[in-house]
């Protein structure tokens, strides 16, 4: 069975990092909205639905922690997949908490994405 195409919006500063992540969804077959901060993709959220949202966990303004956090009251509905180069259990276990639904390490393996 095949899957069916996913709307992802993916969240970082580094435009590098959020436009491979968005080449390697896109040759899956998703739909990938790539944004620079979390505001931007707030401001994308209250007016298009995604199925996923991918977000980085430091960024300049909002956080991706303090990012989900504010994504709970919009009830997107969207699975929540934190991606960062400065992972620990720590901030692992409080991506969860917050409701990310996965935690992924940078440089990320494609696959995995």
């Amino acid at each position: 069975m095949k899957e069916l195409p996913l709307n992802v919006l993916i969240v970082d500063d580094h435009r590098d990092a959020r436009e491979s992540m968005a080449e390697v969804l896109r040759l899956a077959g998703h739909a990938a909205t790539p944004c620079s901060s979390a505001a931007e993709a707030l401001r994308l959220l209250a007016r298009e639905l995604f199925d996923c949202i991918v977000t980085d966990l430091r960024m300049p303004g909002m956080s991706g922690l303090e990012f989900i956090a504010e994504l709970d009251p919009l009830r997107t509905g969207a699975q929540v997949v934190m991606v960062t180069a400065h992972a620990s259990v720590d901030t692992a276990v409080e991506a969860m908490r917050r409701g990310a639904f996965d935690y992924i390490e940078k440089p990320f393996d494609a696959d995995r994405l």
